[in-house]
């Protein structure tokens, strides 16, 4: 019978579940876990959210060694010959603060140099034309995941009244598949916030935005709806969560006393809003100006 070279766990829980049957059956099998993002620093992130925490407080929230979650991921970390981690800011805090081996942890980032044409390499003509083109904003993302829809949520309560009232016909299209009651009652054509569904094509909505708002107030690891932003020219606008992972020369977790993430600073958006009135201010910004729009796009590229 066929027998693997290597094993491959989709997170904790799949190791969990077959990693002593690999084990017995394919013992020289190398055995492979790929995290994802830190499940356990996401759901402590998402308890301090509940809690009440500030944006800083939220962002500095995890779990200390008490923590089951962090223990059952570390547990299926040192049974698995090698641990993929997507975010580097994560791997570090792998090996210096939870104290798992180094040489066995591998980074296996979301970075791509997949650009769409007219990203890179671009003239100042062409740029314009794309800035002009675009319209509005937009925020992609799946309704099966809880800092999707707390985002929308908070889009839709706390920031797009802020918006409208400095751009009253800009418009703001939601796209992510399985939106439920709780999302779909956000749909407000009159106030220009569409709830869109799944996106058949991912490019449609990233291609025709102005900038994309992901205020994502709890989670880990590295966003790929940043990436897919920047993949295709949209600059962003994000949380110090969203932007984690994302800032180049930085490996640890953000603090209120980091340094500014913001198109002057070589960041593809704003990437450090801390309240509604942040993710405004800086939307408004990409919208309306140019020269700082033209900037975060270059960034963007050049990040990825």
């Amino acid at each position: 019978k066929d027998v693997p070279d290597v094993v491959v766990f989709d997170r904790f829980l799949a190791e969990e579940a077959f990693g002593a049957r690999v084990r017995e059956d394919f013992p020289r099998a190398v055995r492979v876990l790929d995290m994802q993002d830190a499940h356990a620093l996401r759901r402590k992130r998402m308890e301090a959210w509940k809690g009440g925490a500030s944006a800083e407080e939220v962002v500095l929230a995890t779990p200390d060694a008490r923590d089951v979650n962090l223990q059952r991921e570390l547990g299926s970390a040192t049974r698995s010959d090698v641990t993929l981690a997507c975010s580097r800011v994560e791997l570090e805090w792998l090996a210096t603060t939870c104290g798992l081996r180094r040489e066995r942890l591998c980074e296996a980032s979301f970075f791509h140099p997949r650009i769409a044409p007219g990203v890179i390499g671009a003239n100042e003509v062409e740029v314009r034309d794309d800035f002009e083109r675009r319209r509005g904003f937009a925020t992609v993302g799946t309704f099966k995941h809880l800092p999707n829809v707390d985002s929308v949520e908070f889009l839709a309560a706390e920031v797009w009244p802020l918006i409208r009232k400095e751009l009253p016909e800009a418009t703001m299209e939601v796209y992510g598949s399985y939106p439920n009651a709780k999302v779909e009652r956000f749909h407000a054509p009159k106030q220009g916030f569409y709830i869109r569904g799944r996106a058949e094509r991912l490019e449609t909505p990233l291609r025709a935005a102005r900038a994309m708002l992901a205020p994502l107030r709890f989670g880990a690891g590295i966003k790929g709806k940043v990436l897919d932003s920047w993949t295709h020219g949209l600059p962003v606008v994000t949380t110090p969560i969203g932007s984690e992972a994302t800032v180049l020369g930085v490996n640890e977790f953000w603090t209120p006393e980091a340094a500014p993430v913001t198109p002057e600073t070589g960041w593809g958006g704003f990437g450090d809003c801390t309240s509604a009135r942040d993710v405004a201010d800086a939307a408004v910004a990409l919208h309306e100006n140019f020269d700082t729009w033209r900037l975060a796009q270059a960034n963007g590229a050049r990040v990825m």
